[in-house]
């Protein structure tokens, strides 16, 4: 490392585990694909590489791939596929969490909607573990994921969503604008906070299940995109080897740092998200109609 252009900085190595000198010319890298509370120094690092939009180098977990007319016939869905696909589904909704009690508040939600529909939980918090097998069966005999991530924080899409998608299945998130300046269409998913309650979400999903021309809407992206799309990590390799380039050439990249608490600071996510928001808006509706 001490010859060494450029380093990298993976969020989940600790403190002691960073290089105790640095010379001047050296650029300090962090990176994360994960929300996380590992240390996250202001004026330390020279660049970021992780999922949102702003880092110096972006990597979100997976993108969508368009179709062009160099695409292999193999690589684009047909609707005989889509709909046999479709023939597969006959339950309603399923989730697979193994992080309990996480900061966005998806597990009261996930209860909530258990009592108000057939929503099928496995994972290591339902004591229900689901393997690989168990998890392509249960992919494709749902309708939708329930795509909920541990923390409702800006740009923060993890392979939950992704996974929904490459079995042709609906992800259901939590928060809408959680997306934005992602670039993923706004008709692929269903948001929980456009109902307000999780009522309003399961008598959509229940409507939707009952209404094949209306779900298979929710698969108009697979008439521009490929089936499987690639992951952005020799894109990310690339530039960071011209970033080390660029030191080689004394270029002022090294004297810019990142302000790290600019976007990766638990402010920048709300916690509680299903409580505070669906909860209490719908107990303020419910309020407001008791006074009309």
């Amino acid at each position: 490392e001490s010859s060494a252009s450029l380093i990298v900085f993976h969020i989940g190595q600790s403190v002691q585990q960073w290089p105790q000198h640095r010379r001047p010319e050296q650029s300090p890298v962090w990176t994360s694909q994960y929300l996380d509370t590992a240390v996250r120094p202001n004026n330390y690092f020279n660049a970021s590489i992780a999922y949102h939009s702003e880092s110096t180098i972006y990597i979100p977990y997976e993108q969508f791939t368009p179709i062009t007319a160099q695409t292999p016939p193999e690589e684009i869905w047909s609707e005989e596929e889509i709909r046999r696909q479709l023939s597969l589904k006959k339950r309603l909704a399923l989730q697979l969490v193994s992080n309990c009690n996480a900061p966005s508040g998806r597990d009261v939600l996930t209860k909530q909607l258990q009592k108000l529909m057939e929503l099928d939980v496995f994972g290591r918090c339902n004591g229900k573990p689901c393997d690989q097998k168990c998890f392509q069966q249960e992919f494709d005999s749902h309708f939708f994921y329930m795509a909920f991530e541990n923390a409702v924080c800006p740009q923060y899409v993890t392979e939950k969503f992704w996974n929904a998608l490459h079995h042709l299945v609906v992800p259901v998130v939590l928060s809408r604008s959680v997306l934005n300046g992602t670039g993923i269409p706004d008709d692929v998913y269903i948001a929980a906070d456009d109902f307000g309650s999780a009522e309003g979400l399961a008598e959509h999903l229940k409507t939707l299940q009952m209404d094949t021309a209306k779900f298979l809407s929710y698969f108009n992206w697979t008439k521009k995109y490929r089936k499987h799309w690639e992951h952005n990590e020799p894109t990310a390799l690339c530039q960071l080897c011209e970033i080390a380039h660029k030191q080689l050439r004394k270029d002022e990249f090294s004297t810019y740092t990142v302000q790290m608490d600019k976007f990766w600071t638990k402010k920048e996510c709300q916690k509680d998200f299903a409580r505070d928001v669906l909860f209490k808006r719908n107990d303020g509706q419910k309020a407001k109609c008791r006074r009309v």
